[in-house]
């Protein structure tokens, strides 16, 4: 999430370089990441000199990274255009959800990969206050997204993505959770709240002045992330 300046809280800064770490951990040979988004992820990896391809549906996207001059292709994650294990590591971070079907999503990036898989999925401990309003929060606002047009499911737990990707036999797997401590900044709620108001009925717009006032006391917190990491057996 963004602050009012468009720039990332250092909370999600790191939970970015974690993802970056455990990957380059792996000494990926090649790597395509799914769902590449403002390429982050692609910019890390040509640091560290490691081959990289990106796929996105979205045109803009792929233009502006196709000016920093990153290997980028415009395609839907659900029908990768590559033929199988083509790429050594498949990638995709934070994505899962917002994808029309995540399930083939995740088969076609496991797919692609001949030697492993890494999924981020937000994740959030809801023994901690602002992390329980948080989830509160995001269960609200993805009623009134969706009811927008947008495609916004609830977070793609691990054990989901374990099962998606084959028989247990298959991978060998790993996976952590981790949690910052940091606030959402109000005001990016508040500009959240009111750009889905025109979505809420009379109920739910008595809903949304209860979880801003919750907010106020509390604060929403960061989302943390659950990574997965999947070898071939």
């Amino acid at each position: 999430m963004t602050n009012a300046k468009n720039s990332l809280h250092p909370a999600v800064v790191e939970l970015r370089q974690l993802f970056i770490s455990r990957l380059v951990a792996q000494t990926p040979v090649s790597v395509v990441d799914v769902a590449f988004g403002d390429a982050h992820l692609l910019a890390a990896l040509r640091v560290h000199e490691i081959p990289a391809v990106g796929l996105e549906d979205s045109e803009t996207r792929v233009a502006e990274a196709t000016e920093r001059d990153f290997d980028v292709r415009l395609a839907s994650a659900e029908h990768l255009p590559y033929d199988d294990r083509s790429f050594d590591w498949g990638a995709m971070r934070h994505a899962a959800h917002h994808l029309p079907d995540p399930v083939l999503g995740i088969l076609e990036l496991a797919r692609v990969a001949k030697t492993g898989v890494i999924i981020a999925e937000p994740w959030r401990e809801t023994a901690i206050a602002s992390q329980r309003l948080a989830a509160e929060w995001d269960a609200f606002t993805r009623v009134l997204e969706r009811r927008r047009g947008d495609i916004h499911h609830d977070n793609i737990v691990i054990a989901s993505m374990l099962e998606w990707i084959g028989q247990p036999n298959e991978w060998v797997a790993e996976f952590n959770y981790y949690q910052p401590v940091g606030l959402r900044p109000h005001e990016d709620i508040e500009l959240q709240a009111e750009a889905l108001t025109p979505f809420a009925t009379a109920d739910e717009l008595r809903e949304r002045d209860r979880l801003l006032a919750s907010a106020r006391k509390t604060g929403i917190g960061i989302a943390g992330t659950a990574i997965l990491v999947a070898r071939r057996a």
